[in-house]
């Protein structure tokens, strides 16, 4: 059984020494959590659509399309082709105001996503020249998109250097030993990941405002925007809490020509945070995922709001006859679907 680091305990007169509580190594993982926080890349760290992906994990994300409020006008088009199977499978009811008296004989604009009826639609004739019409194709109207929006997390190695360890009380040989790397994760660097992900200092979560506690800071965000509204995601990470009482942990020191014991500084503390950040790997806490359910391996949370991938369908009630003209335009609010999805962290 691994014991944990030791105090100095004030309690006393004169001071003692005494093995540390959870809650006295609480400050030890403050200061290794506030500094991985201070993190916007590398190892353990989540980001939107970073500029390089190179060496990164994608966890997930949505293709947003930004679509037409109905009446709008836009088409998605391909080369005409001399049959509706062929030719008339993307085609888009809504012109914006302008009259459609006919199909287009010749070939479609090349920019898919233009919103210009007189420009993209200026020969007509009054029909398929034989051929029943029946109907306009359900599908997506773009105007711009699409848009994705990809969550990534680093999860290659990050070099260590410890430094300094803390000291612990061995029983077998009824005296002050240094800790190996080995008890300092299973102490002090567990402590450290399972507050983190429990929605202390250094998590992350999806939140469309600002999580309540602590303070967070924006890593990002998510948009989903349909029929002229949008909704933002923010990919928030906590980077600040009320700090706990200040409780130390001990190394030795060469003295002169003696060793004592000495509290390590904050800095040393600090330099705890590249093995709290291999941990990450090593157990799976901490890592995160952008799907609609939870992953299938290990104890997953959700963490923030769901996020509702919203895309607008188009639809114009069906005509039929040979050279039947339609004369109008779509005027009404298209069918929404949405997909949920959600952001998890490993806990276990």
């Amino acid at each position: 059984m691994t014991t944990n680091p030791l105090k100095v305990q004030t309690a006393t007169s004169p001071n003692s020494l005494k093995e540390m509580t959870t809650a006295d190594m609480a400050y030890s993982v403050d200061v290794i959590l506030k500094n991985f926080a201070t993190l916007t890349t590398g190892t353990g760290t989540v980001q939107v659509n970073p500029g390089v992906t190179t060496g990164l994990t994608s966890i997930g994300g949505i293709d947003d399309y930004r679509l037409d409020a109905a009446g709008v006008g836009s088409q998605v088009g391909t080369t005409y082709a001399s049959t509706y199977a062929q030719g008339f499978q993307t085609f888009y009811s809504g012109f914006g105001g302008a009259f459609f008296t006919g199909f287009f004989t010749g070939t479609f604009a090349t920019n898919p996503y233009s919103t210009a009826f007189s420009t993209n639609y200026q020969t007509f004739y009054g029909g398929f020249g034989g051929t029943i019409f029946t109907g306009f194709y359900v599908g997506r109207a773009n105007t711009v998109g699409p848009i994705s929006y990809d969550l990534w997390q680093d999860r290659q190695s990050v070099s260590e250097s410890l430094g300094t360890m803390p000291v612990k009380w061995d029983a077998l040989v009824s005296g002050v030993k240094q800790m190996t790397d080995i008890q300092l994760q299973d102490t002090i660097i567990e402590e450290a990941l399972d507050t983190m992900v429990a929605g202390g200092i250094g998590s992350y979560q999806l939140n469309s405002s600002t999580p309540a506690g602590g303070t967070w800071t924006s890593r990002g965000a998510v948009v989903d925007t349909y029929a002229g509204s949008s909704t933002t995601y923010t990919l928030w990470q906590k980077t600040n809490d009320t700090a706990p009482t200040t409780a130390r942990p001990l190394k030795h020191r060469l003295n002169g020509n003696v060793y004592d014991l000495i509290e390590l500084t904050d800095v040393e503390i600090q330099a705890f945070r590249t093995r709290f950040q291999n941990r990450i790997l090593n157990t799976g806490k901490g890592l995160y995922a952008f799907q609609t359910s939870a992953p299938g391996t290990g104890t997953w949370a959700q963490v923030g709001i769901d996020v509702l991938d919203t895309e607008r369908q188009t639809f114009v009630g069906a005509f039929a006859g040979v050279n039947a003209t339609y004369r109008g335009r779509y005027v009404g609010a298209g069918q929404t679907t949405s997909t949920t999805v959600r952001l998890w962290v490993r806990t276990a």
